[in-house]
């Protein structure tokens, strides 16, 4: 199983990291197939994503870090299409993997999170990045695995996809470009 996990330079994202760690730890013993890969969707997140890696790597878990910013949009479909799943901090990262059905879960750190989520039917695989519980993550990882997001949300995101491309358009059109 490969979960992309999108650490955030953010200040309650040191303790969720923990939890993180100790349950994917869990998970690799139940099940060696696991393999992590830090998704740094800014810059300023780099540092961060690469204390990841090293925490991580020193807890037995193989884990890689993907830098996305000033990646094409081709290349974060294809850096993402390659998971099982995501757990994700930044609003960019949840909504790519949305987009692409990516089964993934929100740790929120701001309302945009929040209101994404409760947009797209997800606000149940939401929680604030600072109450992060390793139980609920762990329910959350098993609704999600093998199964993919449920197909209301997925209508949704479908939706809410088709809004802003004609946003997009719209805008192009206007600047007539």
């Amino acid at each position: 199983m490969r979960i992309g996990v999108n650490p955030a330079d953010v200040p309650s994202w040191h303790p969720a990291e923990s939890t993180i760690l100790r349950l994917m730890g869990q998970i690799a013993q139940d099940s060696a197939d696991i393999a992590l890969v830090a998704l740094s969707a800014a810059d300023y997140d780099d540092e961060v994503a690469r204390r990841f890696v090293q925490v991580a790597t020193e807890h037995g878990l193989p884990t890689t870090v993907r830098t996305l910013s000033g990646s094409t949009p081709s290349d974060v479909s294809r850096a993402l299409a390659d998971l099982d799943l995501v757990i994700g901090v930044r609003l960019h990262i949840l909504v790519s993997a949305a987009a692409l059905g990516v089964p993934y879960i929100a740790l929120c750190y701001e309302d945009k999170c929040w209101d994404f989520q409760e947009s797209v039917g997800l606000a149940g695989f939401s929680q604030s990045l600072p109450d992060v519980d390793g139980d609920w993550l762990d329910e959350r990882i098993r609704d999600l695995r093998g199964v993919g997001l449920p197909a209301e949300a997925e209508a949704k995101v479908d939706e809410f996809v088709a809004r802003q491309q004609a946003a997009a358009h719209a805008a192009l059109t206007e600047l007539r470009l």
